[in-house]
């Protein structure tokens, strides 16, 4: 872990309505997966998963998600 706080991230504990996936990549000192397999190992729904890592951020810019 390269910031401060708790490690992993209760994911569950938070709104997955409100939580957009970002990433400095290919600017990042580990390998490029490593946050994507911590994201799917907090216990999410599919869904929840999908919002996170893609759908909110979408939404967020008035973007239409694929069928």
């Amino acid at each position: 872990m390269y910031l401060p706080g708790e490690s992993p991230v209760p994911l569950r504990r938070f709104r997955e309505d409100r939580i957009m996936y970002g990433t400095d990549f290919p600017n990042i000192p580990f390998a490029w997966d490593r946050e994507l397999k911590c994201i799917q190992c907090a216990g999410l729904s599919v869904g929840a998963l999908a919002r996170v890592v893609g759908r909110n951020a979408m939404a967020f810019f008035g973007m239409e998600a694929p069928a």
